[in-house]
Parts: C-alpha cells; structure tokens; sequence
C-alpha cells in the first residue's frame, strides 16, 4: 500500500495532476481517486480506479537552481516522464538547450556499469523551437555542467512555435568533454540525410572508452555516424533528453520514444571475401573486403600473421610490390 501526496497541477491547462512517490516496487500500479469535483461541482460518489506502468528508468530535470529556494530557473516549466508501458515514453522536457557550458532538459535514465547497446525510437517531437532537441544521451553527473555524450534529433520541417523557423529536421552527435567546457560534435562525424519522422531510430554503444553513435530508418540497418575514444568512469547514466530550446513557463517540448532498450544484435559475417590480384612489380595491390551484420566494424589487415600499421578500413592498398 502506497501513500500519494499531491505535488503540483500542469499550470497549462490546470486540469491535470502529477502525483510523485518516492519508489514503487513491482512492473505496475494502481492509483484509486476519490472526492474529486468536475467543473460544474459535483462530486465524484465512486472511485475511479487507474492502473498503469512502473518504469525501470528513474526521471528529473537537470539544470540551474535558485540557489535560496532550490526551485529551477532553467527549466522554469517543471518537466516529466510518462510511462506508457515498458518501452515506450512521452517525455515532457522545457529548459533553454543542451549546448554550450550548461544543459537545462527533463533526462529519463538508468545507471549502467560497463559496456552497453541501448536503442529506441523517437518517433516524434514537437517544434517547439527550430533546434529543439531529443535523443539518447550518456552523461557522467547529473548536473547540468556534467560532460556527456548526445544523439540529438531536431523537430520535423514544421513551423516553430517560438517563430525560429522550420524544424531543422536533422541530427547531431555532440559532446562535452570536460565539466562546465563547451559542447561540439563528435571528430569524424557523419550527420546523414533528413530525418523521416516516425522512422527515427537512435543507438548508442560502449566497448570500454569507445563509443559509437548510429541511427537507422527500422531499427535493423543502421548506418554508423561516429566512432570516437571518450575516457568515461566504468558507471555512466544513460538514457533519454528532451530539451524545448525554449525556456518558457508556458511550454515545453513533449518527445515520444518507442522500443528503448538493448541494441539487437545481427552477427557479423563476411559477404565477400578479399579477391586475389596480379600486379606488374613496382605497382600496387588493392584488396577489399565486404561484410555484414550490426555495425561498427572494426577492420585489420595482416601480412604473416601480423599486423599492418595503419591497415584498419576495409580496402587496403598496398605499398609498390618487388618480387
């Protein structure tokens, strides 16, 4: 049995209620309102009884604080993440932007130690701002000077509501590399074409202090944006951010991800095998090697067993050959 208390209604519409607890245990709940009044003043005789999801992720805003009363400033409107069920999320994120020194967003995380695959789909998001943003993150603190790692996708190609211009329709992958340092994209990045909203799809994986971000149009053929070294302590926080771009008490920026969870795997295996050449002596040899499965991929090329320096992408050139 679980005691509810009141926190605060939506001051939008002023016709909603959040209730926070402090845990839940278990996969659902069951929440029971009685006394209620409608708007003509009636009250309500028989309980309405709702049950819902529990989330295994954990939910809050990251950003400044009046340091006297503790309340934000930056996000000034009070985000939230709504449970649609196991793997789907509406997440409700105000604040100025995640960008610069200093990020203000609603973040809905779980703590992971080690290497991981998480995926999810934002299938949409509304155009709050331009560059309003939504996507995976990792992030070291939950602070708002924190370093973090963040696919960021922008609203679709429709008109702003803060009058900035059309969604700008696309991704970044960006980075901040040291607490309360600037933001940038990730080095050797490759955006990619528009976004096709609801077929957005985001993946973020970890092999010690690599990192690697992707997207995909279904969730199966992913196409490899950056793969980058990042130093990052064995236990991380990752999961979703939702930032309006616009920090206005009057609105935030809701987000709808699907299917967040553990990145499916393909195996890996090789479609076409390098192809024997003839060369003339004192020419080079080029070979080339295809394959297939979940990216990225990482290549090597040997020469009796060992290494070649620099021999790391899938067609290999060769010095010029003597007999």
């Amino acid at each position: 049995i679980y005691t509810l208390s009141l926190h605060d209604a939506l001051p939008i519409y002023n016709k909603t209620v959040i209730v926070y607890v402090r845990w839940l245990d278990g996969n659902t709940v069951t929440a029971s309102a009685r006394g209620l009044k409608d708007l003509k003043g009636n009250t309500m005789t028989t309980p309405q009884v709702m049950s819902g999801f529990v989330s295994p992720l954990a939910a809050m805003d990251i950003g400044t604080q009046d340091t006297n009363t503790w309340l934000y400033t930056d996000p000034i409107l009070r985000g939230h993440t709504l449970v649609l069920n196991q793997t789907d999320y509406k997440i409700l994120g105000g604040g100025s932007d995640i960008q610069g020194n200093t990020d203000a967003f609603q973040f809905a995380f779980e703590s992971k130690t080690g290497d991981f695959d998480v995926q999810v789909q934002l299938v949409n998001m509304d155009p709050i701002s331009r560059w309003s943003k939504a996507g995976l993150m990792v992030r070291e603190k939950l602070i708002p000077t924190s370093r973090n790692l963040f696919i960021a996708s922008t609203p679709p190609p429709l008109t702003a509501v803060d009058s900035t211009g059309l969604g700008a329709n696309n991704f970044e992958v960006d980075y901040r590399d040291v607490e309360g340092g600037g933001t940038a994209l990730w080095p050797n990045t490759s955006n990619g074409s528009d976004i096709v909203y609801p077929n957005n799809w985001q993946r973020l994986i970890r092999m010690g202090n690599t990192f690697a971000a992707l997207r995909s149009s279904n969730g199966v053929d992913w196409v490899v944006m950056s793969v980058n070294q990042f130093t990052y302590p064995a236990k991380v926080f990752v999961g979703m951010a939702a930032s309006a771009r616009s920090n206005d008490p009057t609105r935030g920026m809701y987000a709808t991800f699907q299917n967040y969870g553990p990145g499916q795997v393909s195996p890996l295996s090789i479609v076409t095998d390098p192809q024997s050449v003839s060369v003339l002596q004192g020419d080079t040899a080029t070979l080339t090697v295809t394959v297939a499965g979940t990216p990225p991929y990482y290549y090597q090329w040997l020469k009796n067993g060992a290494a070649i320096t620099n021999a790391t992408n899938s067609t290999y050139t060769t010095a010029p050959l003597l007999y």
